[in-house]
């Protein structure tokens, strides 16, 4: 499931009238209050916040806090955000922290419920948050409609699914799309289990939220309302025991389904990804051949035999899969899957530092062959190694393909991405000038790369 990323670039500038009975430790709250270098912001605000007192305890921390959020690291900035909160809840505090939660929503679904808590809490606390700022919670409300459809509570769960669409219209038919999926998880238990009744229900459900599911779900929902076993039961019974990791089991499956019907690309797709775990790749790279025959418009036969490719270092072939499973989608237009085709790119940056590696490391060989300086090799290293993977035609530098131009994001779920230096170049919401009544001190949130952002991404939220 794309997620949003919401890298904060701000200049969080707090007036504190303290500051100037503070000389000494001037420099240090300077570096503390600015985002150009957030680990110098950390250093600084931690030295600040060991002789702090009093309000500059919570300005050090809000800072702090700011700091950890724009690297990513949600944890310490949860924490910082809490020690702000304890002291004097502030809207601003509440946000900020409920937006931490949501981007640990991929370790622990349960953050979802905390991130709309905080988001409760701040439009207690000053009603009228921003549109903007309340639909970044879009994906917290989505996350929780299906861990609410795992629970089998469905009325709760579609309440979450229309709030996610009403803060996010615009990646409506994605957000269906996800809850969709989980219908459709829950079916293949139902009907792993015999449970057809619940299989047709759930199979419906999914097929009405997502249309563009039809033609793959209808051949189980025609099993399901036959009340009779057959290969497409024989399939959701192997990737149960694919999910629990029985990868043995899941191939008798897998091919039991197969010898009932030759022709079930899925059947071999998932027979390929239980003999990759069990480390068959010559079996797999078989299977997802004859998925991609069977199912030329499956993207995910491609992308699974680009994975195989790149595992076994045969570089070229897997970048050929991976521009394959990503055109697919862009020319079919599915929105429900953007997030899989920024999945599909993130493995083709993994893919050009896998080159990057092997380049380096094959001219390191190259050069201690040259110089005849291997004593620990069995033979010429550089040869030997050509040889074991199979890579005659890899000694140039391979070039680098360009990926296919994206569309606006959609739900990079569950897991966002960590940029690092890029930490600043992301606007997503200006929060305004937030003061805090009874402090002495007020917050001004600034962002001053914002028109540096709009002018090398035009199409960005908020340009």
């Amino acid at each position: 499931m794309s997620r949003i990323r919401f890298a904060c670039s701000i200049v969080a500038v707090l007036a504190c009238a303290a500051l100037a009975t503070m000389p000494v430790l001037a420099d240090s709250w300077e570096d503390c209050k600015q985002t150009d270098d957030p680990d110098l912001a950390i250093e600084s605000c931690t030295t600040v916040l060991a002789t702090a007192q009093g309000d500059q305890v919570i300005q050090g921390n809000f800072l702090r806090a700011i700091a950890y959020f724009g690297k990513h690291d949600y944890y310490h900035a949860v924490k910082d955000f809490s020690v702000v909160i304890s002291l004097r809840p502030v809207q601003v505090a509440y946000i900020y922290r409920g937006l931490a939660y949501e981007n640990q929503m991929a370790d622990d679904p349960s953050f979802a419920d905390r991130a709309i808590a905080d988001l409760g809490e701040a439009t207690s606390l000053q009603p009228g948050v921003d549109d903007k700022t309340k639909a970044q919670f879009w994906l917290a409300y989505q996350t929780r409609a299906i861990a609410n459809l795992k629970k089998g509570d469905d009325a709760q769960a579609l309440a979450d699914e229309d709030v996610a669409i009403q803060l996010n219209p615009d990646k409506a038919v994605a957000i269906k799309a996800y809850v969709a999926q989980a219908y459709k998880q829950r079916a293949w238990q139902n009907l792993a289990d015999g449970q057809y009744d619940g299989a047709v229900s759930n199979l419906q459900q999914a097929i009405e939220l997502d249309p563009t599911t039809a033609d793959k779900l209808t051949p189980y929902l025609t099993e399901a309302q036959s009340r009779h076993p057959g290969p497409y039961s024989a399939i959701v019974r192997g990737d149960q025991h694919q999910e629990d990791q029985d990868y043995e089991l899941a191939v008798n499956d897998y091919t039991e389904a197969i010898q009932a019907n030759p022709n079930l690309a899925d059947a071999h797709l998932y027979r390929g990804y239980a003999y990759r775990a069990l480390d068959r790749s010559e079996d797999a790279r078989a299977d997802f051949d004859e998925a991609i025959r069977l199912d030329p418009n499956g993207w995910l036969g491609f992308y699974a035999l680009g994975q195989v490719y790149q595992s076994m270092e045969q570089f070229d072939k897997a970048a050929t899969n991976f521009d394959q499973a990503s055109g697919i989608i862009e020319r079919v237009q599915d929105l429900g899957y953007e997030y899989e085709k920024a999945r599909i790119d993130d493995a083709r940056k993994a893919l050009k530092f896998s080159i990057t590696l092997q380049d380096h490391w094959m001219s390191y060989l190259r050069e201690i062959q040259t110089a005849n300086t291997y004593p620990n090799w069995s033979s010429a290293p550089y040869d030997l190694y050509v040889k074991h993977h199979s890579l005659q035609n890899v000694a140039k530098p391979m070039q680098t393909r360009t990926a296919p131009p994206t569309r606006s994001a959609v739900p990079r779920s569950p897991k966002r991405s960590a940029a690092g230096p890029e930490w600043g170049l992301w606007v997503l919401g200006l929060f305004g000038l937030l003061v805090v009544p009874g402090t002495g001190w007020g917050a001004v949130i600034l962002h001053r790369r914002h028109k540096a952002s709009c002018a090398s991404e035009p199409g960005a939220s908020g340009c």
